[in-house]
C-alpha cells in the first residue's frame, strides 16, 4: 500500500509543479512544466494500469467517460481536463488531507520563489493596466497574468481553510489578509480577493455561531445552511449560461457587466460567434486589450460558459452533474468543510475559467464519486 500512496503523491507533486511553471514567465517555463506534467501522468497511468482494480461495470463507465474527455481534449486542444481525469482515476483511496498537506508544502515555496524572482526583475514582471476603471496597474510578479497570481493566492487560502478550519489562529488570519492584499492591490484580481474575503468571513461566522449555539441545534443549523447553499451548485452554472445567452444592452446588464468586467458581454459574443456543439470545438482566443475589438476576442472567463462553448453540451452536462453529485456526497458524509471548499471554487468559476483543473482545485477528486459510486473511497 505504501508504494501506491508514494506513486500518487509523486504524480500529484509533478503535475502541480508542472501546472504552476506553465503559468510563469520563467524562461522555457512551459517546456519545463510540460516535462513535469508528463512525469506525473506516466506515474498516474502506471497506477491505473497495474495497481488499481475495477469492477466490470466500472470499466465500461470509465471507458465511456474517458472517451468523452479525450475527444473533447483533442477537439479543443485543451488537455487540462484530460490530465485531471487521469489523475482522478489514479488517486482513488487516497487521503485528501495528505494531498493538501503536500500541496501546500510544494505550492507555497514555489509561488514565493516565482514572486520574488518577478519582483526583483530576475524574470519578467508583467504589468497590465486595469481596464475596469480602478485606475491601478496590475502586477503579475513572475506569472504570465495578474489573475494567475491571484488564483494561486486564492487556492492557498482555500486549502488553508480546509486544513485549519475551526483551528484558525491569529497568524492564519494574517496570512489570509496578506494574500487578500496581494490580490486586491497588486494583482488587482477582484474575484480571488472576494473569495479570500469570503473564506475569512465564513471562518469568523462559524466561530461566532459555534460560540453562542451548542449541541444539536448547532448541528441542525449547519446542516440546513449546507443544504440551502447546495443550490448554488446549479444556480451559479445555469445562471451564468442564462445571463450570457440573454445579454442585451439594458441598464441591468450594463450594471452587471460593469461589476464583472464585461464578462457576460464577452460570453454573449463568443456564443454568437461560435455557437454550441455536442463534443466541443477549437476556438482561437485573442487577449482582450484596449487595442482589440471585444467581438473578436472569443475570450470567456466564466467557467461554465467556457466549458459549454469550448467543450460542448455533453461535456458541460457531465461536469454539472458531477459537481452536484460531489457536493451531495460530501454533505451526506457530513464533510461540511469540503462542501464549503467546493462552493468557494464554484463561486470563483463565475469569473475564472480554470477552477476545475487539478492544478487549481484538488476537490475535483470528488468527481470520482460519479465514477465509482458507493465503492469510491477517498479517505479523510
Amino acid at each position: 500500500m505504501k508504494v501506491k500512496v508514494d506513486i500518487i503523491r509523486a504524480s500529484y507533486v509533478s503535475i502541480i509543479i508542472g501546472y504552476i511553471l506553465t503559468l510563469t514567465t520563467i524562461p522555457q517555463g512551459d517546456v519545463i512544466g510540460s516535462a513535469f506534467t508528463s512525469i506525473g501522468l506516466i506515474l498516474a497511468l502506471y497506477k491505473i494500469l497495474f495497481l488499481n482494480h475495477y469492477k466490470i461495470r466500472q470499466y465500461f463507465l470509465l471507458i465511456i467517460v474517458g472517451i468523452l474527455f479525450f475527444v473533447s481534449a483533442y477537439r479543443t486542444r485543451n488537455y487540462q481536463f484530460a490530465i485531471t481525469f487521469i489523475f482522478i482515476l489514479s488517486a482513488t483511496r487516497m487521503s485528501i488531507d495528505k494531498l493538501i498537506a503536500i500541496d501546500l508544502k510544494v505550492r507555497i515555496p514555489l509561488i514565493f520563489i516565482v514572486c520574488a524572482l518577478g519582483y526583483y526583475g530576475v524574470i519578467l514582471n508583467r504589468f497590465d493596466y486595469d481596464i475596469r476603471g480602478f485606475g491601478l496597474d496590475r502586477q503579475a510578479f513572475g506569472f504570465t497574468h495578474p489573475n494567475n497570481l491571484g488564483a494561486m493566492m486564492m487556492v492557498i487560502a482555500i486549502y488553508l481553510f480546509y486544513k485549519k478550519h475551526k483551528n484558525f489562529r491569529v497568524q492564519d488570519y494574517l496570512l489570509l489578509l496578506f494574500a487578500d492584499y496581494i490580490c486586491w492591490s497588486v494583482a488587482v484580481s477582484r474575484t480571488s480577493s472576494i473569495i479570500i474575503t469570503g473564506v475569512i468571513l465564513v471562518e469568523c461566522l462559524d466561530s461566532i455561531v459555534s460560540f453562542f449555539v451548542k449541541g444539536m441545534l448547532l448541528q441542525k443549523i449547519k446542516h440546513i445552511a449546507i443544504n440551502i447553499a447546495g443550490l448554488l451548485t446549479l444556480v451559479i452554472p445555469l445562471g451564468s449560461i442564462y445571463l450570457g445567452m440573454n445579454y442585451s444592452t439594458t441598464p441591468f446588464y450594463i450594471a452587471l457587466d460593469s461589476l464583472f468586467n464585461s464578462r457576460f458581454y464577452l460570453m454573449h459574443t463568443a456564443f454568437k460567434n461560435n455557437g454550441i456543439t455536442l463534443l466541443g470545438q477549437y476556438i482561437k482566443v485573442i487577449s482582450w486589450t484596449s487595442n482589440v475589438i471585444a467581438e473578436e476576442t472569443n475570450a470567456v472567463d466564466n467557467l461554465y460558459g467556457y466549458i459549454l462553448i469550448n467543450f460542448g453540451t455533453i461535456f458541460f452536462t457531465v461536469v454539472i452533474l458531477t459537481l452536484v453529485i460531489s457536493y451531495i456526497y460530501a454533505s451526506k458524509k457530513d464533510e461540511r468543510k469540503i462542501c464549503l471548499c467546493i462552493l468557494f471554487f464554484i463561486i470563483a468559476g463565475f469569473c475564472e475559467n480554470k477552477m476545475l483543473y487539478i492544478g487549481t482545485n484538488i476537490f475535483t477528486l470528488y468527481i470520482a464519486v460519479a465514477l465509482y459510486q458507493s465503492s469510491m473511497k477517498i479517505r479523510k
